[in-house]
């Protein structure tokens, strides 16, 4: 069931640094059916989702819980992949070996389980099934654009290697922007979390 509209939705990210952004924007953005996420690209590591009622401050205490079990960590971000569907094709970035996110994904998909629902059926699948860790560059192109899309990136070739040492929880309210809400550090650097984030809190 589809719940959008009626409540916020959630997601659980990586950010990447601005100067790969940067490298990103130059390469692709100019391009026909290119897009930019209004929070900035990024690793969808969980979600979107939604809580479930009452069940926030737990929600964020487990994030954290389990990013403060697991290490930093460096991915590298490694030439382009595809998921085609007829007139809505994504164009996404790849993560060479996505192994370190796969088993953070999975960590934080078995503590949050019970408190947080997929937003839709699709996501569930995504999610639960056939999680691929991306950074989407083009959504919802046309088949016309991603062909003419992959024409042009063969003159590009990203290739950029990233420490992941923070996660970052997103909030979308209906009609509303993403907004980020609340920052959780890898690893035993408790000082430097700030899941200070609270129902009808804004970052």
């Amino acid at each position: 069931m589809d719940h959008t509209g009626e409540k916020p939705r959630y997601a659980v990210i990586v950010r990447l640094p601005r100067a790969i952004e940067v490298r990103i924007e130059d390469a692709y953005l100019s391009m026909l059916g290119a897009t930019r996420p209004i929070m900035g690209y990024h690793v969808t590591l969980l979600g979107p989702f939604y809580i479930l009622d009452h069940c926030e401050a737990v929600t964020t205490q487990r994030v954290q819980a389990v990013c403060q079990h697991t290490e930093p960590f460096a991915i590298r971000l490694q030439g382009l992949g595809t998921f085609t569907e007829q007139d809505n094709n994504v164009v996404y970035v790849r993560i060479a070996d996505p192994s370190h996110l796969a088993a953070l994904h999975n960590n934080l998909l078995r503590e949050t389980e019970d408190v947080i629902v997929p937003q839709n059926e699709r996501y569930r699948e995504w999610t639960a099934e056939h999680y691929m860790p991306h950074v989407t560059v083009g959504l919802g192109m046309m088949d016309s654009e991603l062909a003419e899309f992959l024409r042009g990136s063969f003159r590009f070739e990203i290739d950029d290697t990233l420490e992941v040492t923070r996660l970052w929880l997103v909030e979308q309210r209906p009609s509303g922007p993403w907004q980020y809400v609340a920052e959780f550090a890898l690893g035993n650097c408790v000082e430097e979390s700030k899941p200070t984030w609270e129902p009808n809190q804004r970052a």
